[in-house]
């Protein structure tokens, strides 16, 4: 399930926190959001592998590993950023597809950011039991 369509409404609710500033100092601040995302994300992936090994816990890991996959499908990349991370073998939507402001550019990394720190928050929990 794309979840972009709320999250693009969400952006266009909180994109007025971030007037004022100007497009290039915006596309930067989400890219930084949006890298700082990626960065959670692979460090999860590496900690969830290492628990799929377990037999007694790799049922668990899946979930959390496929709930990861899922964040994946909704990233959108930041105009500019294509270049600057990702060794990664995924797709990132292009925010060129989609007419959105730098404002809502950073909403929309805000709100990613938020669901990947939470995925991350539960496989804590998970690991700390």
């Amino acid at each position: 399930m794309q979840l972009y369509p709320y999250i693009l409404t969400g952006a266009v609710m909180l994109g007025a926190c971030t007037r004022g500033k100007d497009e290039a100092t915006l596309l930067k601040e989400a890219a930084g959001i949006h890298n700082e995302a990626i960065q959670t994300a692979v460090t999860l992936e590496g900690s969830l592998q290492i628990l799929v090994m377990d037999t007694a816990l790799q049922d668990s890991a899946k979930v959390y590993i496929e709930a990861i996959e899922t964040w994946k499908e909704d990233l959108v990349e930041v105009p500019g950023n294509e270049a600057d991370h990702h060794d990664h073998h995924h797709h990132h939507e292009s925010a060129g597809n989609y007419s959105i402001t730098a404002t809502e550019m950073v909403a929309v990394q805000k709100a990613l950011k938020v669901k990947i720190d939470s995925i991350a928050e539960r496989v804590h929990r998970f690991r700390g039991k």
